[in-house]
């Protein structure tokens, strides 16, 4: 059976989340207190999983969603001040996650494999590499509009807390197109052999800049579903200051619209003969101006 890197992500989900739980107004009890929440369609939220029972949800959903691919049930989200998880929530519930790790002691964990090419990164002037990790995803049809508002909450907080300048995934080359075509991801050295796992890995980089002009150009598009990048479904820039806020308060509520596409949106697939339009979303994430 293939086993995937713990780091590898998962673009797609096999919607175990209950889309009913979000369908009409209701509440219900958050695990280990006796508050209640009231849920209503705009009641989607991110949030840092800053406590024990937050890094236990994100934990148990991606031991869920990786078991069910084959990919192991043991995998443990890090409690460190050089790691950050953050939570996609639906009524109450761990709905997706993923971890930013940043290279603080310079060791990441793609340095088991990829150490001489990060190294590069790392000599640079100014440089300072984040990795992504762990990601799990499990809404109805795999949400653009959800994993969007996700990827660009971490943006936000690696860029302004961390001041992270490049960007890292080490995924199973399977799973190459998707990054690249969806966020703009681009590989790094040769296919290498995870022995830990028995399975091939995949480095891939993004510069913080790539993301910055990408956002500037496109969050927010009037026809974003005529895309496949994810960079449409991004929240407008002129928003970011009050994400980080509420980021760092609490969490962020993402309100009916984009909860509506999360139930509602189809999932992102990447078809054959795309090459073309491929290329060229990566030559508009490179080519475009900087926005101020």
């Amino acid at each position: 059976m293939y086993h995937a890197h713990p780091n590898s992500f998962l673009p797609q989900s096999r919607s175990l989340f209950d889309p009913g739980c979000i369908s009409q107004p209701t509440a219900c009890r958050t695990k280990g207190d006796g508050d209640l929440c009231s849920t209503h369609q705009s009641d989607a939220s991110i949030r840092i999983a800053a406590t024990d029972e937050h890094r236990q949800a994100a934990s148990d959903l991606l031991n869920r969603m990786y078991a069910w691919r084959g990919y192991g049930s043991d995998h443990v989200i890090p409690a460190s001040p050089d790691h950050v998880t953050f939570n996609a929530l639906f009524c109450c519930q761990a709905a997706g996650t993923i971890t930013l790790a940043v290279d603080t002691h310079g060791r990441l964990a793609a340095d088991t494999l990829f150490r001489d090419q990060l190294d590069i990164y790392r000599a640079r002037k100014g440089a300072r590499i984040c990795e992504l990790t762990k990601l799990a995803f499990d809404v109805p049809d795999s949400s653009k509009a959800l994993l969007a508002a996700l990827f660009h909450s971490v943006f936000i907080y690696g860029y302004r807390r961390y001041l992270c300048t490049d960007l890292f995934i080490e995924v199973n080359p399977r799973h190459r197109r998707f990054y690249q075509a969806m966020l703009g991801f681009e590989t790094v050295g040769e296919i290498r052999h995870h022995h830990g796992v028995d399975a091939p890995a995949q480095l891939m980089h993004l510069p913080i800049s790539a993301i910055r002009r990408a956002i500037d150009a496109m969050a927010h598009e009037e026809s974003p579903h005529s895309v496949r990048s994810l960079y449409p479904f991004f929240f407008r820039p002129q928003e970011e200051d009050d994400i980080y806020i509420k980021l760092d308060r609490a969490e962020l509520r993402l309100g009916a619209e984009r909860t509506a596409a999360a139930r509602h949106a189809p999932a992102p697939r990447l078809e054959r003969g795309s090459a073309a339009r491929l290329a060229a979303l990566q030559r508009g994430v490179a080519e475009r101006p900087s926005g101020g």
